[in-house]
């Protein structure tokens, strides 16, 4: 498992010399949307623990984070018009302190491509560092100013993009500990995984009984409008189109009393 170093150093001269971004994230990954494509953001709007994202798109189930707030922590945020001169215009946010970090943890899956993007303040505080157990980072890291205050510090993305080997597993970001502690407003993973390739001996047979029958039918309809990827929920998917719906009751229609190869129909 690798760490990125702490950019500190980086953010500062990237104040100096570069513009503040005009969008508070990244734009998504190029396979953003494809099959098996999963994103999930928490922007930490209460202070739930664990905490599910704010919105979240992974067919493989429900993403959680597990808040550990180091001895000092504050604890979670909701800036009032009073606070707004400290941390500016970020509301729901996780101040960790010295030992805290969030993490980040993804349904099982076979997860290829990992990027993670953290919004995160910077005075005392520093850059969280972020670890992906079982992955390792490629490229460099990348920082963008997002709100700067002027009492008090600054509001930055930083982005970092991970690869994970064929045969290792990896499923769980871990946002934090910085060095003197991090304040942390949201976190967004985007992560790719592979998809098998999975069919029916026989076409329609979506209980695997090797027949195509009433209770194939009733099979699906039990799945209706779930997910694909979420347990033997890919068997209701009979044409193979991604969603489980009503063309999949008429494909088993279609193939009543089929039976499997060499048994009597």
């Amino acid at each position: 498992m690798r760490k990125y170093p702490n950019p500190l150093v980086l953010l500062v001269l990237s104040v100096l010399i570069a513009p503040a971004a005009s969008a508070e994230h990244f734009s998504p990954p190029d396979w953003h949307g494809q099959d098996g494509a999963t994103s999930q953001e928490w922007r930490f709007d209460t202070n739930s623990n664990p905490a599910t994202p704010e919105e979240f798109s992974n067919s493989f189930g429900v993403p959680q984070a597990i808040i550990t707030p180091g001895p000092a922590s504050s604890g979670w945020w909701l800036p009032d018009p009073e606070s707004a001169r400290v941390y500016g215009t970020r509301t729901g946010f996780w101040e960790l302190s010295e030992s805290g970090s969030v993490e980040a943890r993804l349904p099982l899956a076979d997860y290829t491509e990992i990027w993670v993007e953290v919004i995160y303040f910077v005075d005392i505080t520093v850059a969280p560092i972020v670890t992906v157990a079982g992955a390792d980072p490629t490229g460099s890291a990348e920082m963008a100013q997002v709100e700067n205050v002027m009492a008090s510090g600054t509001w930055y993305a930083g982005r970092t993009k991970w690869s994970v080997a064929e045969g290792s597993h990896a499923d769980t970001v871990v946002v934090g500990p910085g060095e003197w502690g991090s304040a942390v407003d949201s976190v967004t993973v985007h992560a790719l995984a592979e998809v098998p390739v999975l069919s029916l001996p026989t076409p329609g047979d979506a209980n695997m009984d090797c027949s195509v029958n009433v209770l194939d039918l009733l099979f699906i309809r039990s799945r209706l409008g779930q997910s694909v990827g979420s347990g033997d929920n890919w068997q209701a998917d009979v044409n193979g189109d991604g969603a489980i719906n009503i063309l999949d009751l008429i494909f088993v229609r279609n193939h009543l009393n089929t039976k499997c190869e060499g048994q009597e129909p």
